[in-house]
């Protein structure tokens, strides 16, 4: 018994399915790198300007050990955090 291949899109076919990929992918890239650009922002102002506005020169102990905490989702030790 022979395995059948199924066809390849040809032509005007083929370019639909390439314009629709365009579709989802360009606007899901751009949103994509927003976030970062946000992200890249938020950790800029948390790790610099926050201790700036506090009268430190470096992060103080209680942003390093209190920012990662109080970043977790589930404090209650959900799934991939240590409880705690």
């Amino acid at each position: 018994m022979a395995a059948s291949t199924p066809e390849r899109p040809q032509g005007k076919e083929y370019l639909r399915l390439i314009l629709l990929a365009a579709l989802i992918g360009i606007p899901a890239a751009l949103v994509a790198a927003g976030f970062l650009a946000f992200v890249n922002l938020l950790e800029d102002w948390l790790w610099t300007d926050l201790p700036k506005a506090l009268g430190s020169s470096a992060p103080p102990w209680y942003l390093v050990l209190g920012l990662p905490h109080g970043g977790r989702r589930d404090r209650g030790g959900g799934e991939g955090f240590p409880s705690g």
